[in-house]
């Protein structure tokens, strides 16, 4: 998957929808305008609805051969301005998905942990 394809947002259902139309642990992805579902009578937005959909991070519920191989970092301490163009580029050589790890350097044990940062601090993918 590309990097756009991967960072598109996707919501997981947490309770059920007086309707039904989706099954709680279902990961799904909006309409660009966030829209779940919409018709003539009713439109359902994923953000009107906390308590029924957990936005989830690029990386949840996916399997292996849908991870990317260059990730950046949104945390960066020698980037003073911040600029995502100027930062470091880290390329995966194998995942972990039980412990949502890349892996640099497997020898070394070098990894990038998806896990550890919160999302405005974690890694985003890159093509």
């Amino acid at each position: 998957m590309t990097a756009k394809e991967l960072l598109k947002p996707r919501f997981e259902v947490i309770a059920d929808y007086p309707c039904s139309i989706l099954d709680i642990g279902e990961v799904f992805m909006t309409y660009e305008t966030g829209m779940v579902y919409a018709t003539e009578n009713d439109k359902i937005s994923a953000l009107d609805y906390p308590h029924l959909f957990r936005k989830i991070d690029w990386w949840e519920h996916r399997k292996e051969e849908d991870m990317p191989k260059k990730l950046k970092s949104l945390a960066s301490k020698d980037n003073v301005d911040f600029d995502l163009e100027k930062e470091e580029v880290f390329h995966i050589i194998e995942w972990d998905m039980n412990g949502m790890m890349g892996f640099l350097n497997i020898e070394k044990r070098e990894v990038c942990d998806l896990e550890i940062f919160s999302p405005e601090y974690g890694y985003i993918p890159v093509d």
